[in-house]
């Protein structure tokens, strides 16, 4: 009468619990892909500047490293999504280019300054490694759903 045995669940706790189960994986998937993204977009950084390096022979670039944490603390604009999310913004497509804005101008002027280059050498080079991000997400994605 009170007491439910613990091996009878109904149907619909049964339906629950694979309903937040789905979304639990789906989070980590996302997660992940997050994750993939970052690491995708600091190794084209770094890979980017290898070659950049090469080219410039004249010019003192500092070290991977101090552009890498440059960069890094630059990135934390992406912690704007999170009350957008919370809030439950209806609008979360604008929000979510608005923060890539933000993200590309602040990543473009971490670079000028830790690159001492140019507005237009920052934005070219920060803009060819959002290109080898995207097109590796996209390469991903399409293996995923495949």
């Amino acid at each position: 009468m009170f007491f439910k045995s613990s091996s009878v669940v109904s149907e619909d706790e049964q339906n629950e619990m694979v309903f937040y189960a789905a979304l639990e994986i789906d989070f980590y998937r996302m997660l992940g892909l997050a994750a993939l993204e970052t690491v995708l977009f600091f190794f084209a950084l770094a890979v980017g500047l290898k070659v950049v390096r090469s080219f410039w022979f004249h010019k003192k670039l500092p070290s991977t490293n101090d552009v890498l944490s440059g960069v890094l603390l630059s990135n934390f604009g992406k912690l704007l999504v999170i009350p957008a999310i919370i809030w439950g913004q209806s609008h979360s497509a604008i929000y979510m280019w608005l923060t890539r804005i933000f993200l590309l101008t602040s990543n473009v002027q971490a670079f000028k300054v830790i690159c001492s280059c140019s507005h237009l050498a920052a934005l070219t080079f920060i803009l060819c490694v959002y290109t080898v991000q995207y097109g590796g997400m996209h390469v991903i994605q399409i293996i995923d759903w495949t």
